[in-house]
């Protein structure tokens, strides 16, 4: 009975440490956002933080029955470590950022996983060269808008 009790007490015991230390972590990751944020960047920069798929492309929409429904492009851009992450259609992608002035933006580093898919690889070989050309980004209405300068090149909706 003594044994019983014994295990009951360390099972509780360990419950309870294992949800302090998740909720440390999670307490200390958006402690790190927060310092992050405050680095003198504006809302703009706070709104890119989430999850985006691709909408259009030069204000063409994508023909989303090309795409398998669950890798549809998208983009996840990590404030914290200046990553950003997504999906090309085709293949998974992961490289990095940086913002500047403004809405200044550059995408720098991607590497994708290299899958190939017949119909895709075009589109695919597209949206990356558009990706490396993005100099600024807009965001207005729940659509994150990607410039090569002056031509709104890539546009995606918030899914997040």
């Amino acid at each position: 009975m003594q044994k019983i009790s014994f295990f009951k007490d360390l099972l509780l015991i360990f419950s309870l440490l294992t949800i302090l230390i998740a909720c440390k972590k999670e307490f200390s990751d958006n402690l790190q956002v927060k310092n992050y944020l405050t680095k003198e960047k504006t809302l703009q920069h706070q709104l890119l933080n989430d999850i985006w798929v691709l909408e259009s492309t030069s204000d063409t929409p994508i023909d989303i029955q090309l795409y398998n429904p669950s890798q549809l492009p998208n983009l996840e851009f990590q404030l914290v470590s200046s990553k950003v992450f997504g999906h090309t259609g085709c293949n998974s992608l992961h490289g990095e950022f940086e913002i500047g002035n403004g809405n200044m933006l550059s995408i720098q580093n991607i590497i994708t996983t290299k899958k190939a898919c017949s119909q895709l690889m075009k589109l695919e070989h597209e949206f990356l060269n558009q990706l490396y050309s993005c100099k600024s980004y807009e965001i207005n209405e729940g659509k994150l808008s990607l410039y090569n300068g002056t031509e709104k090149t890539l546009i995606f909706k918030k899914v997040d």
